[in-house]
């Protein structure tokens, strides 16, 4: 009988899944869209997009894509009247932290401030130099020393892509706004536009592409 105990003992050892090491997860940054003095409009909403692909460019910093950022906004505020709170918004995204990131115009000249939050910490309001449009204001964010440091990068670690001819974010971010909407034909003519305005920007093409081989059943939900 000991012995067949042992050999019981034995084959259950034996048989038992070896302990699962947990690793700790990726701090993932929700970046929501750039508030805006005016409301959304379609420039902002290109920054706001162009700003969170900057952001999940650099190696190891994980970010939450702009689709289920939108799903986590619409989930707390479907009609878009409201503004959810960032903590809220931070457990439904499944994020570490929230940027929330704001445009400020005063006469002439424009400036990005983010505020940065995290579970248990205190939020951070980061503020980028003054400059003389929105692109600009956006770009200087991402260079000040302050936003680097705050966000645990290196310095010039954050690279903004946008295309030479800068009016040809409108069309981009038109299109953006066209395709949340469901409207798909609206988004493929947008996205036609920024692209034949600036041939060279990738994220244009992509975001035609994209559009293009929209599922219809996806299309129809919006």
């Amino acid at each position: 009988a000991a012995a067949l105990g042992s050999f019981a003992a034995g084959w259950w050892q034996a048989r038992a899944p070896a302990p699962v090491v947990v690793a700790p997860p990726l701090e993932r940054l929700l970046v929501l869209p750039i508030g805006q003095p005016d409301g959304a409009d379609a420039l902002g909403t290109a920054l706001s997009a162009r700003l969170r692909d900057a952001l999940g460019a650099i190696p190891g910093h994980a970010v939450v894509d702009g689709d289920r950022t939108l799903q986590a906004l619409r989930q707390l505020d479907p009609d878009g009247n409201a503004k959810p709170e960032p903590e809220a918004l931070r457990r439904i995204a499944a994020a570490s932290r929230v940027l929330q990131p704001e445009l400020v115009h005063a006469g002439t000249r424009w400036r990005l401030q983010a505020r940065l939050s995290g579970a248990g910490a205190a939020p951070q309001l980061l503020a980028g130099p003054q400059a003389p449009d929105p692109v600009s204001a956006v770009r200087g964010w991402t260079r000040a020393a302050n936003t680097t440091r705050a966000l645990g990068l290196a310095p010039g670690a954050i690279v903004l892509a946008v295309p030479t001819a800068g009016e040809a974010l409108s069309p981009y971010g038109a299109g953006l706004q066209a395709r949340q909407r469901g409207e798909l034909a609206v988004a493929m003519r947008e996205f036609g536009a920024a692209t034949a305005q600036a041939p060279e920007d990738p994220a244009a093409w992509l975001a035609l592409a994209e559009t293009a081989y929209v599922p219809p059943m996806i299309a129809r939900s919006g």
